[in-house]
Formats: C-alpha cells, sequence, structure tokens
C-alpha cells in the first residue's frame, strides 16, 4: 500500500466502510422489522400471515432499491389492506426501523480491532441523512468513527470519486492509504478503485462478484486479518 516508509517515520492509514449490507445486516434487520410491523398493527391487519408477510416485504424490497412509498402501497395492494395504510406503514419504517437494526456478527469487534492496531475508521454511505444516522445510533457505532459522509449531506452518491476523496481528506490519509470496505461491486468497489483507495468486497449473493478488487471476504469480521496482512507485506 504505497511506498516504503523511511525508519520511524509515521504514515497515517484508515479504513471506511459502507453501512448497509456490510456491518449492518440488512437483510436480518428488515425480516426482523416487517415481522414487528404486522404486530404494531395487528388490529388492522388481522387477516395478514406474518409469514405470508414477510415473505412478500423481503421480495419487494429488493434489498432495500424499491422506494419506500411504492414498498408499502405495493404490499398493502397485494393483502388487499385499506386505502391509507401504507403511508401510515412508511411512516413506521421511517421512524422505527434504524432502533430496530442489528450489525452482521463480529462487526462490532472488527472495528475495535482496526482502531485498536492504529487504523482511523471512517463510514461512507448512500442514503438520507435522517435513516442513516438513526441506523448508525442504533448500532451504538457511531464513536468508532473519524469521518461519516452520507451522500444526501455530501451531495455526492457513491460511486463518485469525490465522497471518497473527501472522507480521505477528512481523516487526513491519502488515499492512496486507505481501504474501503463494501458489498456493492459498483457502489463500494468501483468507486472507491476509481478513488485510489484499495478496496474490499464483502461476498453477497445479492451482487455479481466485481471484475477488479483487491480482496474479498465473505464476512466483515475477515476484514482486520486482510489488512494487517497487507500492511506485513508492504
Amino acid at each position: 500500500m504505497g511506498e516504503d516508509l523511511r525508519k520511524g517515520e509515521r504514515v497515517e492509514k484508515a479504513v471506511f466502510f459502507d453501512l448497509d449490507g456490510t456491518l449492518l445486516d440488512r437483510k436480518l434487520s428488515f425480516a426482523r422489522f416487517a415481522e414487528r410491523q404486522v404486530e404494531r398493527f395487528r388490529p388492522r391487519m388481522a387477516s395478514v400471515n406474518v409469514d405470508d408477510w414477510l415473505d412478500k416485504a423481503v421480495e419487494l424490497d429488493h434489498n432495500g432499491f424499491t422506494p419506500r412509498p411504492e414498498l408499502f402501497e405495493r404490499l398493502v395492494d397485494h393483502f388487499a389492506l385499506e386505502r391509507g395504510l401504507g403511508a401510515e406503514l412508511e411512516a413506521d419504517f421511517q421512524s422505527r426501523f434504524g432502533s430496530e437494526c442489528v450489525a452482521f456478527d463480529g462487526a462490532v469487534e472488527a472495528l475495535a480491532a482496526l482502531a485498536t492496531a492504529g487504523w482511523r475508521l471512517g463510514l461512507i454511505t448512500n442514503g438520507t441523512v435522517a435513516m442513516q444516522v438513526s441506523k448508525v445510533k442504533g448500532l451504538g457505532i457511531a464513536h468508532w468513527f473519524g469521518a461519516l459522509l452520507i451522500s444526501e449531506a455530501e451531495g455526492f452518491r457513491k460511486p463518485a470519486i469525490d465522497i471518497f476523496q473527501r472522507g480521505a481528506e477528512r481523516l487526513g490519509v491519502e488515499p492512496s492509504r486507505c481501504v474501503h470496505v463494501g458489498d456493492s461491486p459498483d457502489a463500494d468497489v468501483r468507486g472507491a478503485i476509481n478513488a485510489g483507495m484499495r478496496a474490499i468486497w464483502v461476498r453477497d449473493a445479492f451482487w455479481k462478484q466485481p471484475d477488479e478488487v483487491d480482496h474479498i471476504v465473505d464476512h466483515v469480521a475477515e476484514v482486520p486479518a486482510v489488512v494487517a496482512a497487507w500492511e506485513t507485506s508492504r
């Protein structure tokens, strides 16, 4: 990762993370939310079987890419529920989803291990400020990050190189000394590489494996060992 160091010289280094699908177990979080939502609205959804709702919600959610208003309106139509309920279900999602999110096993431990090893940490995520901040707070991981970049606030969405370069600037680390970890081959891997960073892809069956990537892991918990090996081999 970059040029050899002169003896005793300290060069800063950073690891940036994507949020959804990387640190945040979005599939499990959404499934848990959907199940709890049925129970909260049970008086108005008496005819709905929880398992049927869960299956359809996960299908229509399309890994979070279906716009929220469309998602809940389609669910209401599919289960022939009362008109207007979709807007209430969406409002419930906006207010509660972040607090009901869960991290992947080993994610928090990975952040701690990286920080202990001297890596500066940052988060780069697409989405709205309100929702993404609520997720970070819900996971209890905000204190690990020296830079938190959310596309709505920054005016750039991954894979734009600007948001990656801005992250490096905020942590005071050259892009060549930065690693970005994410599950999207386009937004995370391509964006980071184009910005001059190394990229680690977190394997996800939803996505096709990227053509160009520095390393592939099955779980975010593997990241500390990967970057430690890179440092050792420099």
